[in-house]
C-alpha cells in the first residue's frame, strides 16, 4: 500500500514538473498582452485565464525569450503588477496577488442574497451575479430574486445584464439586497454605418450586426471575409477550399438562390464593389457593418437581394503621428490526412483481386505464396514492383509483411504551409486635416508544394477641411497578388490509385514516368520539377473614393458628392509541358489570358438632420 500511495505520488510530481517545466520562444516588441497570450497557447497547448479587472489583455509589452521556462516567462510579463499565476495542467491562471491579511479575511464567508430590477421596478430575469476572480456566481430568477452562498467578506461582486450597465459591489454592501441596473444607453445609442447614412443600434438591432476593429484584430487572419466568421449573427462564413488565395463562401441568412450567385454585396468606404475582398487587407478596416433582411433591399435594391456588408477603412487621427507595425506567422498543417494503402496493404488488395477472377491468372493460394507472386501480372510487369515484394520472403520462403518495400507518392508532394502577414501604417493629422498610410505584405506558401500566394498592397486615406463650408477627402488601395495554381494533381482521383510498391525516382533522382510500369499511372512527381508547370494568376486591383462634402449655413442641411473607383487587371498564365502527368508525354500547353474590369460610381446626395422632441399630452 505504502508503495503503491508513493508511487501516485511521484507521477502527480512528474506531471507537475512537465507542465512548469515548458519551454517558450518568444519575440514581441511593443504588441497587447492578447497576442503574447495567443503565442503561448499555441506553444504550450495551455491556455490563459483571467478576469479583466485584474489582467488588462490590451496593455502593450515587449517581451524576448529563446527555449526559457513558462514560468520565467510569465514572471517577466508581470514584473512590476500585482497580478500572479498559477500553472495547471490545461490552462494558466492569473490572479491578483494576496497580502497575508487578505488570506485571512478571504477564509471568512457569509451567504448574501436580494433582489435585481431595473429603473421601473421591474425584475430583470438571467441578470449575473458573479464573485470577481471565482467561479462563484449564479443568475436571477423569474422574479428577480437570487441566493449566493461562500461569498467571501471581503470580495467584490459583478451584476451584469445585456443591455444594462454593469456594476460592481463590495460582498458588504447594503445594497446588494435591491439591486437596480442602469439601461447602457451609450451602447444602445452607439452610431453604425447603415448604407448611405448611419442610425442608431438601438434602431437597427435585428437587420445589422457589427464588427469593429478591436474583434478583428483579435484573431489573425489574412482575408476580411475571415474577420466576420463567428463575430456575425446570422453569417455563415465556410470554407472548403484552403488552397492559397482562396477566399471563404459568406452567406447571410442561407442561401437563396440554385444556381445563382449567394455572395454579399461589399461596400467599401461607400463604392460597391465585386469579386470579393481579397485584397483588402482586415489591418485596414475600422469596421464591418452587415445588412440583412430589408434593409439591404431598401437602399441597394436586387443588388443587396443576398445581403450587404458596409466595410468603413480606418482614418487618420488629430494629434501625434504614430506609427504601427502588426506581423503574423503561422503554420498550415493537415488536419485528415487520408491513409493510403501502404505496400504490404495494395499487395493483399491485388491478390484478394485475382482471387475473385475467373481469368488463368487467377491467384490460386488463400495466404501470400512466393510463386504465386512472381507469376502474378500486376507484380512481375515491373521489376522494382517485384523486387519490393520480394524482400517479404527469406531463404524458406516464409512471408513478413513489414519487411515490404513501399512509398507515399502524397508525402512527396506535401508539406507544412508557412502565413507570414506584415502591416505597417502611419496616421496623424490636425483639426483640419488627417491622414492614414498604410503598406501590407501576405504571403502563404501552401500545403501542395506546387501552390503558394503573395499580395502587396498600399492604401492612402486622406480627408481636409478647407473652412466650415467646404470638406473633401480620398481613400484609396492598390494591391497586387500572384495566386501560383499548381498542377491540380491533388484533384486528379487517378492518383490515389498509384502503387506504393512502386518507384518515384530514378536512381539518378530524377523522377519516373510511370509508376510500376502501369499506363494510367503517371508520377504527379514530374510536375514539381522546374519548368514543368506554372499556373499564375495575377490581380491587380485600384479602389478609389474621393469625395466632396458641402455644409449649408441651415442648420443639419448639407451635400456630398462622392466618386467610386473598382479598376481590376486579371492576367491568366498557365503553361504545362510534355513531360508531367497531364501531358503524359504529348504536347506541350501553353495558355495567356488577360481581363479587365472597371465600375464607376457616382452619388450625390443631400442630407437634412433634425431632432424632434414628443410631448405627452395627459388626459
Amino acid at each position: 500500500m505504502k508503495h503503491k500511495i508513493l508511487l501516485v505520488l511521484l507521477l502527480g510530481f512528474m506531471t507537475c514538473l512537465t507542465v512548469s517545466a515548458q519551454k517558450v520562444t518568444l519575440q514581441f516588441r511593443q504588441v497587447k498582452l492578447t497576442k503574447v497570450f495567443d503565442a503561448i497557447t499555441q506553444q504550450t497547448g495551455l491556455t490563459v485565464a483571467y478576469s479583466r479587472p485584474t489582467v488588462d489583455p490590451d496593455r502593450m509589452v515587449t517581451i524576448e525569450a529563446k527555449d526559457e521556462d513558462l514560468s520565467n516567462v510569465l514572471s517577466k510579463l508581470f514584473t512590476g503588477t500585482n497580478v500572479a499565476f498559477e500553472i495547471g495542467e490545461k490552462k494558466i491562471y492569473l490572479k491578483e496577488k494576496k497580502t497575508s491579511d487578505s488570506l485571512q479575511q478571504t477564509r471568512k464567508t457569509k451567504k448574501i442574497s436580494g433582489t435585481v430590477l431595473d429603473e421601473k421596478g421591474e425584475p430583470v430575469i438571467g441578470a449575473s451575479i458573479l464573485v470577481d476572480e471565482t467561479s462563484n456566481g449564479t443568475i436571477t430568477n423569474i422574479d428577480g430574486e437570487y441566493s449566493l452562498t461562500g461569498v467571501p467578506e471581503n470580495s467584490t461582486l459583478t451584476i451584469s445584464y445585456v443591455g444594462y450597465k454593469t456594476i460592481k459591489l463590495k460582498a458588504s454592501d447594503k445594497n446588494l439586497s435591491n439591486i437596480i441596473l442602469q439601461e447602457d444607453s451609450e451602447l444602445i445609442d452607439e452610431v453604425v454605418v447603415v448604407g448611405y447614412g448611419v442610425q442608431r443600434k438601438r434602431d437597427v438591432t435585428g437587420a445589422m450586426t457589427s464588427v469593429d476593429a478591436t474583434k478583428i484584430a483579435s484573431v489573425p487572419v489574412t482575408s476580411a471575409s475571415e474577420a466576420l466568421q463567428g463575430r456575425a449573427s446570422g453569417v455563415l462564413v465556410s470554407q472548403d477550399n484552403w488552397a492559397p488565395g482562396t477566399s471563404p463562401s459568406v452567406l447571410i441568412r442561407g442561401k437563396r438562390s440554385i444556381n445563382a450567385s449567394n455572395e454579399p454585396l461589399y461596400v467599401v468606404d461607400g463604392v460597391p464593389i465585386t469579386g470579393g475582398l481579397r485584397e483588402i487587407s482586415p489591418s485596414d478596416i475600422a469596421s464591418m457593418e452587415v445588412l440583412k433582411d430589408a434593409s439591404a433591399t431598401a437602399i441597394y435594391g436586387s443588388r443587396g437581394a443576398n445581403g450587404v456588408v458596409l466595410i468603413t477603412t480606418k482614418q487618420g487621427k488629430d494629434g501625434k503621428t504614430q506609427v504601427d507595425y502588426s506581423g503574423y506567422f503561422g503554420v498550415q498543417t493537415m488536419q485528415n490526412k487520408l491513409d493510403l494503402m501502404n505496400g504490404a496493404q495494395y499487395a493483399e488488395y491485388v491478390r484478394e483481386a485475382y482471387r475473385n477472377t475467373n481469368s488463368s491468372n487467377k491467384y490460386p493460394m488463400d495466404h501470400p505464396d512466393k510463386a504465386a507472386d512472381m507469376a502474378n501480372p500486376m507484380f512481375k510487369q515491373d521489376a522494382y514492383v517485384l523486387e519490393s515484394l520480394m524482400m517479404a520472403y527469406d531463404e524458406n520462403g516464409n512471408y513478413d509483411p513489414s519487411r515490404i518495400r513501399s512509398d507515399n507518392w502524397f508525402d512527396h508532394v506535401t508539406r507544412d504551409g508557412i502565413i507570414t502577414d506584415h502591416q505597417i501604417s502611419v496616421n496623424g493629422g490636425n483639426a483640419k486635416t488627417n491622414f492614414l498610410a498604410s503598406a501590407t505584405y501576405n504571403k502563404n506558401e501552401g500545403i501542395m508544394k506546387d501552390q503558394s500566394y503573395e499580395r502587396y498592397s498600399i492604401r492612402l486615406n486622406l480627408n481636409h477641411e478647407i473652412n466650415k463650408w467646404f470638406k473633401f477627402g480620398l481613400q484609396t488601395q492598390y494591391s497586387h497578388s500572384v495566386k501560383e495554381r499548381g498542377s491540380g494533381m491533388e484533384s486528379d482521383a487517378y492518383m490515389y490509385r498509384i502503387s506504393p510498391l512502386g518507384a518515384l525516382r530514378n536512381e539518378d533522382g530524377t523522377p519516373t514516368q510511370l509508376v510500376a510500369s502501369d499506363a494510367q499511372m503517371w508520377n504527379p512527381l514530374m510536375n514539381l520539377e522546374k519548368g514543368a508547370v506554372s499556373a499564375p494568376e495575377k490581380v491587380s486591383r485600384y479602389l478609389g473614393s474621393y469625395y466632396i462634402e458641402v455644409t449649408f449655413p441651415v442648420e443639419g442641411l448639407k451635400f456630398k458628392s462622392n466618386l467610386g473607383l473598382d479598376a481590376r487587371t486579371k492576367q491568366d498564365y498557365q503553361f504545362y509541358s510534355s513531360n508531367t502527368s497531364t501531358r503524359q508525354l504529348g504536347t506541350s500547353y501553353a495558355y495567356n489570358g488577360m481581363s479587365k474590369y472597371t465600375m464607376m460610381t457616382l452619388e450625390n446626395m443631400l442630407f437634412y438632420n433634425t431632432e424632434t422632441t414628443t410631448t405627452k399630452v395627459q388626459p
